[in-house]
């Protein structure tokens, strides 16, 4: 499904199921009870999924936590416990996940972990947290029906858990050559994809999961299995005239699983995060880059003699950072990878269309407006001095251009 159907299908429930929740979860935020939790992290947060749903979080105090997701395992409301450790918010839910919120400068992260992944290991997704104001929560309304649907106890859990370590897109093969992409959405929701080609065929079923196999209905085709062993993950299907096959199934990274279903995905980038001063590295000299917060963006660089060249363009948000237009027609991107650690700077010529992925993108750092003004101070200094030896150099006749007679 394409994320703007899927975003208008999804928000009046979502809204719903928050507006149903307030009474309760409101009030325990405003009682006269000490408050147990820094503010850094005590509220409503959302985060956009990479599988293109929506997570929200509720932090509670004395240590309680809330979660569901929008679509359709909306109807299910996640509890769960929380502690505070060296600035990061731990929790741990009923179902074995846990999740830390990570708070970096202005910036915050949700680490999410699988119930059998330690937390010392990497996490097993990462995502951008933001907070949902309690003004946007506050004005949302439902009916009676809807508050009762929303809360009631959603049936067989067992087989569609909100969250689930099968969620995701996935790749296995039928014989060498013939790669089958799956992608398992939370609810039972599943999709089938038996080519890498942009607009193929796309089969759609329904899959529950019991204990660490998943089982797989299609409509007309045989079922399928995916079974998690000490090795990974193992797939069953069909070959050919039905003939079974077992093969290895591994998790792909969900751009490129969107890719093979012709889904995009929400903003998952805030322009916060790349208004400032940029220092790109580059062969002959280091320049700068400056992003304003009115889509203004100046690109500053020394051309290595006597001249500060600037260059100006514009700049609007894309999923994962921002796409630059200079006024000469050329373009650049700023992205940010999904764990908040680097960001990366790619340039691209006029008329190019921006790709998935980008193999020439180089790290840059973000720098002060300090950084910056030193930068240019270097700078003035140093064509200041070159004009000045200038008069001492023709004096002595070195730095005389050599003179070529005429043919």
């Amino acid at each position: 499904m394409q994320w703007g159907k899927f975003y208008t299908q999804t928000c009046a429930g979502i809204f719903g199921l928050i507006a149903g929740l307030i009474p309760a979860e409101l009030g325990s935020q405003t009682d006269s009870s000490p408050q147990l939790v820094t503010p850094d992290f005590s509220g409503w947060w959302i985060v956009n999924e990479p599988e293109g749903d929506t997570f929200y979080l509720i932090v509670k105090k004395m240590g309680r936590a809330s979660s569901f997701y929008s679509g359709p395992a909306s109807n299910v409301i996640d509890k769960g416990t929380w502690i505070l450790k060296d600035n990061r918010l731990f929790l741990r839910w009923e179902n074995g996940f846990r999740d830390i919120i990570i708070k970096k400068e202005r910036r915050y992260f949700r680490h999410s972990y699988f119930p059998h992944t330690s937390l010392d290991a990497e996490p097993d997704k990462i995502a951008r947290a933001h907070r949902l104001s309690k003004k946007r929560v506050g004005s949302l309304t439902v009916s009676d029906r809807d508050k009762r649907a929303t809360t009631a106890e959603p049936q067989n859990t067992d087989s569609h858990t909100s969250r689930s370590e099968f969620v995701g897109f996935w790749e296995t093969r039928r014989g060498k050559n013939n790669p089958i992409f799956y992608f398992l959405e939370r609810g039972g929701k599943i999709s089938r994809s038996e080519s890498s080609r942009k607009g193929a065929n796309i089969d759609e079923g329904e899959w529950g999961q019991y204990g660490s196999e998943i089982r797989i209905e299609w409509e007309t085709d045989p079922p399928e299995m995916i079974r998690k062993n000490s090795e990974g993950f193992e797939f069953t299907g069909t070959a050919g005239t039905n003939r079974i096959f077992t093969a290895p199934i591994v998790r792909i990274d969900p751009n490129q699983g969107r890719g093979y279903f012709n889904l995009s995905l929400g903003p998952t980038a805030t322009s916060d995060a790349f208004v400032g001063f940029w220092r790109i590295p580059d062969e002959k000299q280091p320049y700068f880059v400056h992003i304003d917060l009115w889509s203004h963006v100046t690109r500053t660089r020394f051309d290595g003699e006597t001249s500060i060249r600037k260059l100006k363009g514009r700049w609007t948000m894309l999923n994962d950072g921002v796409h630059i237009v200079w006024q000469n027609g050329s373009q650049a991107t700023l992205t940010e990878t999904p764990d908040g650690k680097s960001f990366g700077f790619s340039s691209f010529p006029e008329g190019a269309s921006l790709p998935q992925f980008n193999e020439s993108e180089i790290e840059v750092e973000k720098v002060s407006e300090k950084e910056y003004d030193r930068y240019i101070s270097d700078i003035l200094d140093k064509i200041q001095a070159r004009q000045q030896s200038e008069p001492s150099r023709s004096a002595t006749g070195k730095g005389r251009k050599k003179t070529v007679p005429p043919n």
